[in-house]
């Protein structure tokens, strides 16, 4: 399921950069995007490949680390989505 979110949400920021080229990197809310989805795939697969190899080729700690900076950009990411609402929205604009 995890997956199948993940690529659903890489489908919709490569459409956004095939439509403003460039211009997509400008805004930094678009660069975060790019930088959480790279971070949660690079998160998921070294899961899998930990999982399902006997070795251990990556240490938990490194995955716990790749891990928790995914988690950091998914609720940086859900801080700006509380703009939605409009008791919250005055204190996001506030800080940025």
């Amino acid at each position: 399921m995890g997956l199948v979110l993940l690529i659903g949400f890489l489908s919709l920021e490569i459409e956004g950069i095939i439509d403003d080229k460039a211009s997509y990197f400008e805004d930094v809310w678009n660069c975060i995007d790019i930088t959480s989805l790279t971070i949660n795939a690079v998160f998921f697969c070294l899961t899998i490949f930990s999982y399902f190899d006997p070795n251990d080729i990556f240490e938990v700690t490194t995955i716990m680390s790749v891990g928790s900076f995914a988690v950091f950009f998914m609720q940086f990411k859900m801080f700006y989505w509380m703009r939605l609402f409009p008791l919250l929205a005055y204190y996001v604009k506030l800080i940025q």
